[in-house]
């Protein structure tokens, strides 16, 4: 869903700022969500540490940036 998220934003003309947010699976603020939905709290970072994790999300976000520059969506 984020690759068409950011199509959508990047198509439209409108995208300015994209951000890149971690939250560690067993954050307190996110409890409530846990309580709701089995699929929230589950551990994706797959041994990688935080800063590992941060960094994976960000090459991957610039990646698919690129590629919509390169698609012409993007400037």
């Amino acid at each position: 869903w984020i690759g068409a998220l950011l199509s959508a934003a990047a198509k439209s003309g409108k995208l300015e700022f994209v951000f890149v947010e971690l939250f560690h699976h067993e954050d307190p603020a996110l409890e409530a969500l846990r309580n709701l939905d089995s699929g929230h709290g589950i551990d994706t970072t797959d041994g990688r540490t935080y800063s590992e994790a941060v960094a994976d999300g960000l090459e991957e976000t610039a990646r698919r940036l690129n590629n919509l520059v390169a698609r012409g969506y993007l400037s």
